[in-house]
């Protein structure tokens, strides 16, 4: 489809972690300097085979998913409420409406947007990507639930982030772990990326922990367990059942202010579920 990215094995990925055990995950940089901020123990990967990615930032995939989704929450309670947090990471064409939202679900937003974040906007429907770990989360279970053929996701670009005054920094999830395998540590050189406030901010993931995220992760677990494939829509493959892929821990990085340790954060030690069919 016009949204397919195939990520190939001579493109170099990188992730870190706090320990070397925990370095094989799902989520990858395309920079290693945009993986510093995850962990203070870098890998450089590359896939096993060639695989088939949704590009997150191309307007046809919006569209698409937009669609599948709409037609899932006619049949699904769940989806039909939820829909909206749904696609929430991948931002809304309706800025107003986006950033209402984001007020509703109490993410701290930056007072004041740069012109040339909120410009380039315009290249990508008007949306804006803010990375929080619990609507991550989800996202990628959905999407897993609705396009089994693929094998992850990627944002192959540095997307605006108007919530925050920056860029989210490219990435991508691998569905299956299995499909990646480490090349060698890299020492740590901090220059530029996330830790670089010239010329441009750029951002990372971020824990948000209140009610409201908490309800909404609770309610998604009745999706998850009552969730049936449309007609011409293939089952779930079985080998993604045994995982729940949770995306790193970022702390935001905020001008003239301290970086907020979340370490502590209860989210961080949460333990994997099964997917239930």
């Amino acid at each position: 489809m016009s949204f397919d990215f195939i990520l190939t094995p001579d493109t170099l990925l990188y992730r870190s972690a706090h320990t070397k055990e925990k370095l094989l995950g799902e989520w990858y940089t395309f920079l290693v300097e945009d993986s510093y901020g995850y962990g203070s123990v870098t890998g450089e990967f590359k896939t096993k085979k060639p695989l088939k990615l949704l590009d997150i930032t191309k307007n046809s995939f919006y569209n698409d998913v937009r669609d599948r989704i709409n037609e899932h929450s006619k049949i699904n309670p769940v989806i039909n409420e939820k829909k909206t947090s749904i696609l929430f990471p991948l931002g809304f064409p309706d800025s107003t409406v986006y950033s209402k939202f984001a007020d509703l679900i109490r993410i701290p937003r930056s007072p004041s947007i740069e012109f040339g974040i909120e410009l380039d906007t315009q290249y990508y429907g008007n949306r804006s990507r803010c990375s929080l770990i619990q609507y991550d989360l989800e996202l990628i279970l959905v999407l897993k639930d609705i396009y089994p053929e693929y094998d992850g996701i990627t944002s192959p670009i540095k997307l605006p982030n108007t919530l925050m005054n920056g860029y989210q920094h490219s990435e991508m999830c691998i569905f299956n772990r299995n499909n990646v395998e480490l090349v060698k540590e890299l020492p740590r050189v901090q220059s530029g990326g996330m830790f670089s406030q010239k010329p441009i901010r750029i951002l990372g993931a971020i824990s948000l922990d209140n009610e409201i995220t908490r309800e909404y992760v609770s309610t998604m677990k009745e999706f998850h367990r009552t969730f049936k494939p449309l007609p011409n829509h293939s089952i779930i493959q079985q080998q993604f059942a045994p995982h729940v892929y949770v995306h790193s821990t970022m702390p935001v990085i905020t001008d003239n202010k301290p970086i907020t340790d979340i370490s502590k954060s209860p989210t961080k030690n949460r333990k994997t579920r099964k997917l239930k069919k």
